[in-house]
Parts: C-alpha cells; structure tokens; sequence
C-alpha cells in the first residue's frame, strides 16, 4: 500500500521523500516497481495454485475437511512432505473442518411443573470416607448400528465406579439398575 501510494505520487514529489515519510526504503520502491510488470514470482503463483487445490479439497468434502486432512491430501498430490509452504499460503491453512450436526438426543428433559430436586450434599462433591457421597450421571453412547444409554455411580471419595448400566431407552429402570449393580468394594450405601 505504501509503495502503491509512492508510484501514484512520484510525479508530484521527489521519490526518496515520500520513501521517508512513509517508512520504506527507495530501494524497496524501486524493487517493488520493478515486480510490478513482471507479475507474480514463482513463490506466488505456487502458492496460488496451492491455494486452488487447497480450495477444491475443501469443497469437495462438503467443508468438512480441516487443515490436517487436507494437508496430508496436497502432500499425496505431490506438493511436498512438509514445511512452513506445505499447508498452503496464510489464508488457505486458515480453512477449519465443520463438525456434523449432533443427532438430538438429549439426557434431560426438564419437566418445568417439577419441583427442584433438594440439594442433600450443600454442593460440597467431596468426602472424608468410602462410600459417604455418590455422584451420577447418564450420557449416551453412539455404536454402529444406534446408540445406547448409559448412567454411572461414582464414589466421590474414590472416584471409582461403584455402579453402572447401559441400556437402549432412557427410563427409570436404567439408574435403578446402576443403583443396584454394586463392586465388592461398595457394600454399604451412602446415608
């Protein structure tokens, strides 16, 4: 910008002028000038091109693909096995994968009529003693055909499993179950 702004105006002033006002060397004037009607370098155009690829890679994986999976495309392309040039120029490496939309499945389902569960522990999730405070929680687990639901029982203590269940649907039965399973170790129930 700054010798864009140089070129227009070296016809009303001296050149080394402007140069000093503008922060730049005239030889770095005169250098840029001289590129000017020869086009890109070779870096350049190489870099245009691998923006290109970079771009087409992109879009070919519905812009699902980050910088990673296409680096590792460009390089089996042939466009070198690495280095700062083999992701691709600044505004190419800068392409981010998209994420595929969750599937909607939600582990809770506030019922707004409810009333607040009472807060046995004051909000203190830590224990002098095995067994005194049990912690849980479900989330669900995606498998190849569908996903399954699973609950844990912590030992807050401990921080080991005293109990779990997975199941198929979300219904009371699957934490009773992981209330039920017990280890050896987890005889006594917290109070």
């Amino acid at each position: 910008m700054r010798f864009w702004l140089i070129d227009v105006e070296k016809d009303h002033h001296d050149v080394s002028l402007l140069a000093r006002v503008l922060g730049v060397s005239r030889q770095g004037y005169y250098a840029w000038a001289a590129r000017q009607g020869r086009g890109p370098s070779a870096r350049g155009r190489r870099d245009a091109e691998l923006t290109e690829q970079i771009r087409r890679h992109h879009q070919a994986s519905d812009e699902i693909y980050g910088s990673p999976r296409i680096h590792g495309r460009t390089a089996r392309a042939g466009w070198g096995p690495g280095g700062p040039q083999a992701s691709g120029p600044a505004d190419a490496r800068r392409r981010a994968g998209r994420s595929e939309p969750a599937q909607g499945l939600r582990t809770t389902v506030a019922d707004p009529c409810a009333a607040a569960a009472s807060d046995l522990v004051r909000r203190r999730f830590c224990a002098d003693e095995p067994n005194r405070i049990w912690t849980a929680d479900i989330t669900y687990v995606p498998t190849w055909q569908d996903f399954v639901y699973l609950a844990v029982v912590l030992d807050v203590f401990s921080r080991r499993i005293v109990g779990w269940a997975m199941v198929e649907h979300m219904r009371t039965e699957l934490v009773t179950d992981a209330l039920r399973w017990r280890s050896t170790s987890a005889a006594r129930t917290p109070e």
